[in-house]
């Protein structure tokens, strides 16, 4: 058999065995890890005033750090599953149309927020954390559209 067909993507993902189900797992996925990663900001915000009249103030405490805890292990699972998702799609489908594009677009842009919220940790910084909030919400937004393009 020829090795340059076995490698085109397409066919490559019928060899290995892929569908197009693992990738859809891996996509929804994403979306959860994000949502766990993303709890950090509202429980921030608006959470600790209510936490604290609900179960009062050492557990709302708790409550808030268990969410610091859990922003970047799920960040970066959500990170590892947007890069698998969009390869082994890829590797299904053989081409890149503009669903994908902004799909990819969506995960650059949470690359470039991580790599400004590695700087945040270093040093506290509001106007940082605003274009990080920003540049996330951005890339929510062409991923919301990502999943809306999909026929």
């Amino acid at each position: 058999m020829n090795q340059s067909f076995l490698l085109t993507p397409g066919v490559l993902g019928n060899v290995i065995g892929l569908n197009a189900s693992m990738g859809e797992i891996l996509g929804w996925s994403i979306i959860a890890f994000a949502v766990a990663a993303g709890l950090l900001f509202p429980l921030r915000k608006w959470g600790r005033p209510v936490l604290r009249r609900i179960v009062g103030k050492t557990k709302a405490a708790k409550a808030y750090r268990n969410s610091q805890k859990i922003h970047i292990p799920f960040g970066i699972l959500a990170v590892v599953a947007a890069v698998s998702h969009g390869t082994i799609m890829y590797i299904i489908e053989g081409e890149l149309t503009g669903r994908e594009w902004v799909g990819l677009t969506g995960v650059i842009a949470i690359l470039l927020a991580i790599v400004l919220g590695a700087k945040i940790s270093q040093k506290r910084d509001k106007t940082k954390k605003q274009v990080h909030m920003a540049i996330f919400t951005t890339a929510a937004v062409l991923i919301v559209t990502h999943i809306g393009m999909t026929p």
